[in-house]
């Protein structure tokens, strides 16, 4: 029974305090005043900027996640034609490659239209306070789901790792252990994609006007882009020997790629909200044909990986 009257007492305890919580102070009110809708137009031609820091996970046994940076700039009028050039540079940190190949960077240039147009509106709440009083009003944003194709065309250097997966298709001549020894070799690159994309706009501001003469400004603005695309290698290609630095001292690789691959498949996300920015990429690229050992990986997973990058940015 006293554990019982303690647990009815903490219960009373908390709904009190979860009570207090939610009471609004005594010296605030809410009142009404008067709404005007200033703009509210997702087919607006947006402007957007960016700088994002990223992590790339790769689903190679033993592959090590890759950090990175990447600034953008893209320009979608009217809500539906799409451009978009953005930068990646990716550090070595973590991996056991090219002692000269500390940093490496690649570029990607995107391009679509979106003439398939689904209008919708989304209640959304504002809120505001002034000289003690509380003021909520709601306003149906107006919003685009717009279909369409887009194209992409990705050039520069990147890691491919090995791991330590025996049975990767990069194989290097002179090592002791020739596959699965954690080494990564830098490549350069050059693919195209096509794929089916998916943009969503909201563009809206609106104010109101207290009756003390103060005017509380709020906005809403929203910009998503999702797309699948099938990409293509155009280009592969690598030194024909790296400098790494074990702990027996330097020694000099020399790398030979069994097999290549010709097609990938990419999904990508771009979301932006206010100074908020977020990508998503995830698939599986083309270039050096990778492979899991079977006995340890139930299904073939091919150059797969994720990754996810967090900014600010201007819109």
């Amino acid at each position: 029974m006293a554990i019982q009257r303690k647990l009815i007492g903490l219960f009373l305890i908390s709904l009190a305090f979860s009570n207090l919580l939610a009471q609004k102070p005594e010296d605030t009110k809410e009142v009404k005043a008067p709404l005007e809708i200033v703009y509210n137009n997702p087919f607006h031609t947006f402007l957007l900027a960016d700088i994002m820091g990223n992590i790339a996970f790769p689903t190679v046994s033993g592959g090590v996640p890759i950090l990175g940076f990447s600034p953008s700039v893209a320009i979608a009028p009217n809500g539906i034609g799409y451009a978009r050039a953005q930068a990646q540079v990716d550090f070595a940190q973590g991996l056991y490659t090219e002692i000269n190949a500390k940093v490496l960077g690649n570029y990607r240039l995107e391009f679509g239209v979106f003439p398939l147009v689904k209008k919708k509106t989304k209640p959304i709440t504002f809120q505001g306070s002034h000289n003690g009083n509380m003021y909520t009003w709601q306003v149906d944003v107006k919003r685009n789901f717009c279909l369409g194709i887009i194209g992409s065309y990705t050039a520069g250097k990147s890691f491919f790792q090995t791991g330590n997966d025996p049975n990767t298709n990069l194989y290097w001549q002179n090592a002791v252990n020739p596959k699965g020894n954690l080494v990564s070799l830098p490549i350069s690159f050059a693919h195209t994609s096509l794929g089916i994309g998916l943009i969503t706009t909201a563009w809206a501001k609106n104010k109101i006007t207290t009756e003390m003469g103060k005017t509380l400004t709020r906005r809403y603005k929203a910009f998503t882009n999702i797309s699948v695309n099938l990409v293509k290698l155009n280009s592969l290609s690598h030194s024909d020997s790296i400098k790494v630095a074990p702990q027996a001292g330097t020694q000099i690789l020399y790398p030979s790629i069994e097999k290549k691959r010709d097609y990938g498949i990419s999904i990508r996300g771009y979301f932006r909200r206010k100074l908020l920015s977020m990508s998503i990429e995830a698939g599986s690229m083309p270039g050096i044909e990778y492979r899991f050992d079977k006995g340890s990986v139930p299904i073939n997973l091919n150059r797969t990986f994720f990754k996810i990058g967090m900014g600010i940015g201007w819109m």
